[in-house]
C-alpha cells in the first residue's frame, strides 16, 4: 500500500492586535491596531502594497478578512506569502457580532472596525495559501460548474424555442459547452495524476461504490479538510450537520444548514449509487426510513458517506480493506 504524506493540521490564533480588512472590488478599507480610524486603499498591487508595509509598522499580528469572494483573494495571498497571517471569517459572523454590541449601521468602514472587533480575542483559524495544483484544481472546478449552469440554461431554452436559425445556434453553443467540459475534466485528471499524493487520494476515493471521477475532483476541489478535520468539522463544512432548536423543555427539529453546496450535490448523488448496490448502506437506510421520511433518510446516508470517506483518506485504506475491516 502506496504511503501517503501527512496533511499538516489546522492552525489557530488568538490574536490580540488584528487588522480587519473590509473588501470591495474597487477599495480596501483596513482598521490597523493604534490607528483611529480605518484607512482606504485601491484594490491594486500598489495598495496591497502599501497595506502590507502598513501591517509591519503597526505590528498587527493577523489581518483577518471576510470570506466573500475573489476581491480579497489577491490581497490575503500576497500577505501569506509575505509571512503575515491571515484569517477569512464568517460574514454573517461579523454582522451578528456587530449587531450585539449595537452597531445597527453598515458602510465600508464600519465593517473594517466590525471585522476589527470581532477578531480581538477570538480564535481564528488561520488561512493557509493552497499549493498551485489545487489553486487550478479549485478554478477549473469552478469553471466546470458555470458550464453546467449554461448548459442547463441552454437545454431549456432548446424547449421553447421554435425558429430554426436560433435552435442551431443553441445546438451549436451546446456542443461547443460539451467539448470545454470534456477538455477540463481531462485537464483536472491530469494534475490529479501527476501528483502523487492527490492520485492516491483519487484512487481511495474512487475504490467506493458510487465514488468516481466527478467525485474525486469536487472533494479535491472543495473538501481539502477531508481525511484531516474531524468528522463534525467536515459535516459542517459540507452542510450536512443537524443543529439543533431547542429552548427549555422544547424538543425543535434538527435542520441541516448553509456549507458547500458542490459538496452536498456530489455526495447526493453518491449516496444514491450506494443506496442500490451497497448492502449494508441500503439495510442502514432502510432502517432510517422507518423512523424518517426517504427525504430525509438520505442525509444521515450521505453524512455515513462523507466520514467513511475521511476515515479512508485518514488510514489509507481502499475501500473494499475498509470494507472487510468494518465488518
Amino acid at each position: 500500500m502506496a504511503e501517503r504524506p501527512a496533511s499538516s493540521p489546522e492552525q489557530f490564533l488568538v490574536p490580540s492586535a488584528p487588522a480587519g480588512c473590509d473588501v470591495s472590488s474597487q477599495h480596501l478599507d483596513v482598521q490597523f491596531p493604534g490607528v483611529k480610524r480605518p484607512l482606504k486603499f485601491p484594490n491594486d498591487p500598489k495598495g496591497r502594497a502599501a497595506i502590507l508595509k502598513k501591517i509591519r509598522e503597526t505590528r498587527a499580528d493577523i489581518l483577518v478578512l471576510e470570506s466573500t469572494g475573489i476581491y480579497g483573494l489577491a490581497l490575503a495571498t500576497e500577505a501569506c506569502e509575505a509571512g503575515i497571517p491571515v484569517a477569512l471569517v464568517n460574514p454573517s459572523r461579523v454582522r451578528d457580532h456587530a449587531r450585539s454590541r449595537g452597531q445597527l449601521h453598515k458602510n465600508d468602514a464600519a465593517d473594517a472596525v466590525a471585522i476589527t472587533e470581532f477578531a480581538r480575542g477570538a480564535t481564528l483559524r488561520l488561512w493557509t495559501l493552497p499549493d498551485e495544483n489545487r489553486r487550478e484544481i479549485r478554478a477549473l472546478s469552478d469553471r466546470l460548474t458555470q458550464i453546467a449552469r449554461m448548459r442547463g440554461a441552454e437545454m431549456n431554452r432548446r424547449k421553447i424555442v421554435r425558429d430554426d436559425g436560433v435552435l442551431l445556434d443553441i445546438e451549436e453553443h451546446l456542443r461547443h459547452l460539451d467539448q470545454r467540459t470534456a477538455a477540463i475534466q481531462a485537464r483536472l485528471d491530469e494534475i490529479i495524476g501527476g501528483d502523487p499524493q492527490l492520485a492516491r487520494v483519487a484512487e481511495v476515493i474512487q475504490s467506493m461504490k458510487g465514488a468516481g471521477p466527478a467525485t474525486v475532483r469536487i472533494m479535491i476541489a472543495h473538501l481539502p479538510q477531508l481525511g484531516v478535520a474531524g468528522n463534525r468539522t467536515c459535516s459542517a463544512l459540507a452542510g450536512l450537520a443537524p443543529f439543533d432548536d431547542d429552548s427549555g423543555q422544547k424538543r425543535g427539529t434538527r435542520h441541516i444548514r448553509g456549507g458547500r453546496c458542490e459538496v452536498r450535490n456530489q455526495l447526493y448523488l453518491c449516496a444514491i449509487c450506494c443506496i442500490r448496490h451497497v448492502p449494508k448502506i441500503r439495510a442502514y437506510y432502510d432502517g432510517l426510513c422507518g423512523r424518517m421520511s426517504k427525504k430525509e433518510a438520505l442525509v444521515p446516508i450521505m453524512r455515513k458517506i462523507l466520514w467513511t470517506l475521511g476515515a479512508m483518506i485518514r488510514t489509507d485504506t481502499l475501500w473494499i480493506e475498509h470494507h472487510q475491516l468494518a465488518a
